[in-house]
């Protein structure tokens, strides 16, 4: 087995023999997915999930096609180029995806692939991401280390179901109808994700509806479809902790619970914040 990144732009695994594995975040790292930060744009989403999420002081540079600054992108290319090659020279095979022009398809970043990927045992799971602009960002730019994976018998790929079209992930109830929430658009650099709370057990049951229940007044999505970030998960052995968030739904959940190996649990944690998004931001698993 091997780590995952904990805030690190990657996602790890382990090759042994010809087969992935991951169980925990602290082994030793065999091998590894590493990203891009080439043409990183901020992203855009609806402004409620932006207010939910990020600084007050950050939030009108959350707009479409607004490429992050050049330095900053440099510097970031440099730094992963750097560690790219410093993990072979450790003997880490690295898997890099494509180049993407992320402003020209209306996408964010190349760089986080812990935000879309998790490997579990030997299987690498696609999140179902809940925001828009990254719904073709593990296509794009990881489609082809996912299909190299797999066509070389090295890990059972899980791929997302495709939202619907138009998606329901920010529909809420309005005097007992449907209504799409409005607002400028806007969102988030995982450099940035908060989550502060204090965490306690989930003891409510499933939600199958469009933020029928108290859970979900203070999310910025519903429940109406699989929603999950990657990083709202870490692994433990056979037990996978993760919350509740702006990001991951319960729907999401139970879709992981199904997609995970055979002997693989998952167990929620309920965050109080409502700003609560990427526990992975928040908690770090040492070695036992």
């Amino acid at each position: 087995s091997a780590l995952s990144s904990v805030r690190l732009p990657q996602t790890q695994l382990t090759i042994t023999g010809r087969m992935a594995c991951a169980d925990n975040e602290w082994s030793p790292l065999k091998a590894v997915i590493l990203g891009r930060a080439e043409n990183s744009c901020f992203p855009s989403e609806p402004a409620k999930m932006i207010e939910a999420t990020m600084p007050k002081e950050f939030h009108s540079q959350f707009r479409p096609h607004h490429p992050f600054p050049a330095e900053i992108v440099r510097k970031a290319v440099a730094e992963l180029d750097n560690f790219a090659m410093l993990l072979k020279r450790e003997g880490v095979k690295v898997y890099r995806p494509k180049t993407v022009d992320w402003n020209h398809v209306g996408g964010y970043t190349g760089a986080m692939p812990r935000d879309g990927l998790l490997t579990v045992g030997n299987h690498v799971i696609e999140a179902c991401f809940a925001w828009g602009c990254r719904r073709q960002e593990i296509e794009l730019a990881f489609g082809d280390v996912l299909s190299e994976l797999e066509a070389q018998g090295d890990a059972v790929v899980v791929r997302a179901p495709k939202p619907p079209i138009p998606d329901t992930i920010y529909e809420t109830h309005t005097s007992g109808s449907m209504a799409h929430t409005n607002g400028s658009t806007a969102h988030a650099n995982g450099s940035m994700d908060h989550m502060h709370g204090s965490m306690d057990p989930v003891n409510g049951s499933i939600d199958h509806g469009i933020g029928s229940t108290a859970r979900y007044q203070h999310w910025a999505i519903n429940n109406s479809r699989p929603a999950f970030d990657a990083a709202d998960f870490m692994r433990f052995g056979k037990v996978l902790i993760g919350q509740l968030s702006n990001v991951t739904n319960e729907k999401g959940v139970e879709y992981l619970r199904q997609a995970v190996p055979k002997g693989y649990s998952v167990e929620i944690l309920e965050a109080d914040d409502p700003h609560a998004m990427h526990i992975d931001a928040t908690i770090l698993p040492l070695r036992p």
